[in-house]
């Protein structure tokens, strides 16, 4: 049986070659998720974050970041952020503060 599984049943076939493709492949693909995840960390933890990367590094929805955003005005609630012409940012200081004024000792 082991005979039958290591002979060659097509001559035409180069393994070799075959096996050095599936390699490539499989080296190609993890290291575009390396550089994919090396993106997505740079973005999460530079100075000023859009709204995506913010809403991550606050486990929280988008949604939630542009309601708090649209009411900053009226209430206080949400993140300072930086707004320019249409762009948002917010900074990770004013994240990391925003997330410290809100801690509780307890629920009630």
């Amino acid at each position: 049986m082991t005979q039958q599984f290591f002979s060659k049943p097509h001559a035409d076939i180069d393994y070799k070659a075959y096996i050095q493709s599936v390699i490539t492949a499989i080296v190609r693909d993890e290291l575009a998720k390396a550089v994919a995840k090396a993106f997505k960390d740079a973005r999460m933890y530079s100075e000023y974050m859009d709204t995506d990367a913010a809403s991550i590094y606050l486990s929280i929805s988008t949604y939630q970041l542009e309601q708090w955003r649209s009411r900053a005005r009226k209430e206080d609630r949400g993140p300072r952020f930086v707004k320019l012409d249409r762009l948002v940012r917010y900074p990770r200081a004013e994240l990391d503060s925003f997330m410290l004024s809100r801690l509780q000792d307890h629920t009630v």
